[in-house]
Order: structure tokens, then C-alpha cells, then sequence
């Protein structure tokens, strides 16, 4: 498949997302979705807002205590590199891979170490969050399946999807040298290397990444040894979700539905995977999956649309806002 072709197919892929979720939003009916926002409660709001403020300090806490193991680093560094990883991400599709090598870049810019090492903190931090969203998933499925009232449908859906994840885990066990291989290729031809191509950070870390893999697999060895640390990043690695998902719930209640913070997880995190997993910016792709999602659950329309809504408009507030002024920053810097 050629470069044009692959373009196109994003762009079509994008461009049905979008068509989709305003689609979703009519069938719904605007009238529904204003008389739904008109008993909006603004404490639940400001909550939400300030859950996934605290998300991103716990994910800087993680970050910063896998950092701690190479250098010593201020919080302030490591918080805005985080803002900046998830402005970048949102810009390139793929598996939210973009932001990565740049937020490890700019760390060993800022602190003379070599980017190689730093990258290393970057790609376990990403493996222990893949192991946690994956148990999340699989308990609440499971959960779900077994105790809630749902459609019969939405639990085969469900139950499908709990034993894809079990498959993907054992195919990963099984072919683990492979899978690195061609993730290192993916990395090196990620559209983030398409967007700094040419520029100092990517001849720098181009030629480091085949290094990390190797440094990889040595400190995760050594990091299973340090049993304090190794708590503490999944300590905060959780916190991060469990704020996230308190974001969601409290957009839930603030338009005074109540739910079930099992299937806020679900929704979440499934929904999240979905727009990762897409060959285009997950604009588009993520709101379409949530809603739908809420409402296999039997969500009423004009809470799923406005739960959405409202979640995607704080989380690009930090995500495409703040995080394109620490990226800016950062960008200006090194």
C-alpha cells in the first residue's frame, strides 16, 4: 500500500468518524441533549475537571519515580512533558506513540543524559500501563458479564472482547522478540518521525532507539528486584486511572444519571483503545465509541452524547491547550 492510498485511507477513516458522531448526535435529537444540559450540575463539573487534573499529576508521579532511577528531576519538568506527550499524540494516529521519543528526547536535553536511558524509562512506564488498563478491562468484563443486568448481546460483545485481550497477551508472550522487532521499525516510521523529520531531535534519537531495546529488557529485570519502586509506579499508575475514570463518572452525575463506575471503566478504556488503535488522529473515532458504548449499556441518548461531549472538551483542554503551550514551550527551549 502506497503513501497516497494510506493517506486517503485516514483521511476517509477520519472523515466517517466525524460524519458519525454528528449523525449519532441528530438521531439522538438537539432538543433532548439542551433539555438534558439544562439540569447540568456545576459541582460535578468542576469535579470532573479537577479529576483529570489530579490523573496527570499521578501520571507525572509515576513517570517521575522511573526517572529517579537514571537522574533526579523536578516535577515541573516531568508534568509539562507529559502535557506536551499527550498534545503530540493527539496529533499522529497509531497506538499514542507519537509523544514518546520527544518527552525522553527533552528530558536528556535537560539534563545531559543520554536519551537512550531516558527512553527506557518511557517505554516501561508505557508496559505497566498496558498491564493495568488490560486488568481494568478484563475485571470489569468479567464483572459485568457475570453480575450486571445488560443486554445479552452487549455481554457476548463484551466477553469477545475480554478473550481477544487474553489472546493478544499470550500471542505477545509467545512471539515477544518479533513483536519488539517490528515495534522498534513502527517507531522509527511512526508519523511522529514524519513530523520532526530532518530537525536535531530526530536524528538524535533515531539512531538510539535500536540501543533502547536491549537497555529495556536489563532494567525491567532490575526494576522487578525493586520492590519499593516497582510498587510505588503501579501505586500511581492506578491512581492515574482511577482519577480519569472519576472524571467520567462525575460528568455522569452531573447530569444527574447514576451509573455504574464498572461500566464507566469499560467505557473508558475500550473507547480509549479504540481511537489509539485507529489509523487517524483518535479525534472522532474515541467520542463515536463512547457514546455507543453508553448506550449498549442503556445510557439514555442525551446523557451518553453530553457525558461525551463534555469529557472530550475538558480532556482537549489539557490535551490540545495546555499541552500545545508546554509542547511550544519545550519545542522553543531545546
Amino acid at each position: 500500500m502506497n503513501k497516497e492510498t494510506k493517506t486517503l485511507i485516514r483521511n476517509a477513516v477520519f472523515l466517517i468518524a466525524i460524519i458519525l458522531f454528528f449523525l449519532i448526535l441528530d438521531k439522538i435529537g438537539f432538543k433532548n441533549i439542551y433539555s438534558t444540559l439544562k439540569t447540568t450540575n456545576p459541582m460535578f463539573l468542576f469535579l470532573s475537571v479537577a479529576s483529570l487534573f489530579v490523573s496527570y499529576i499521578m501520571w507525572s508521579f509515576k513517570w517521575k519515580t522511573l526517572l529517579n532511577g537514571v537522574v533526579k528531576v523536578k516535577f515541573k519538568d516531568v508534568f509539562l512533558n507529559i502535557l506536551s506527550t499527550e498534545f503530540v499524540n493527539n496529533l499522529t494516529p497509531g497506538v499514542s506513540v507519537g509523544g514518546e521519543p520527544l518527552r525522553a528526547y527533552y528530558i536528556a536535553e535537560e539534563y545531559k543524559k543520554p536519551s537512550t536511558k531516558i527512553f527506557t524509562t518511557v517505554i516501561i512506564e508505557k508496559v505497566i500501563n498496558a498491564l493495568i488498563v488490560i486488568s481494568l478491562v478484563i475485571l470489569a468484563i468479567l464483572f459485568s458479564v457475570l453480575f450486571v443486568e445488560i443486554n445479552w448481546v452487549v455481554k457476548l460483545i463484551s466477553s469477545i472482547i475480554g478473550i481477544l485481550i487474553l489472546l493478544f497477551i499470550l500471542f505477545f508472550i509467545l512471539k515477544k522478540a518479533d513483536v519488539l522487532k517490528k515495534l522498534k521499525i513502527k517507531i522509527k516510521n511512526t508519523q511522529f518521525a514524519k513530523f520532526i523529520k530532518g530537525k536535531k531531535v530526530y536524528k538524535k534519537l533515531r539512531g538510539g532507539i535500536a540501543k533502547t531495546f536491549g537497555y529495556f529488557v536489563y532494567s525491567f529485570k532490575n526494576l522487578r528486584k525493586e520492590k519499593k519502586i516497582l510498587a510505588r509506579v503501579i501505586i500511581f499508575g492506578l491512581l492515574k486511572w482511577v482519577f480519569k475514570i472519576l472524571a467520567v463518572y462525575f460528568l455522569v452525575l452531573s447530569l444527574n444519571y447514576n451509573i455504574s463506575p464498572l461500566i464507566i471503566v469499560i467505557v473508558v478504556i475500550i473507547a480509549g483503545l479504540l481511537g489509539d488503535v485507529a489509523f487517524v488522529p483518535n479525534v472522532g473515532v474515541t467520542e463515536v465509541s463512547m457514546i455507543a458504548l453508553y448506550v449498549a449499556f442503556g445510557v439514555p441518548g442525551a446523557v451518553a452524547a453530553l457525558a461525551t461531549v463534555f469529557y472530550r472538551l475538558i480532556y482537549y483542554m489539557y490535551a490540545l491547550g495546555f499541552g500545545a503551550v508546554s509542547w511550544n514551550y519545550l519545542h522553543s527551549k531545546y
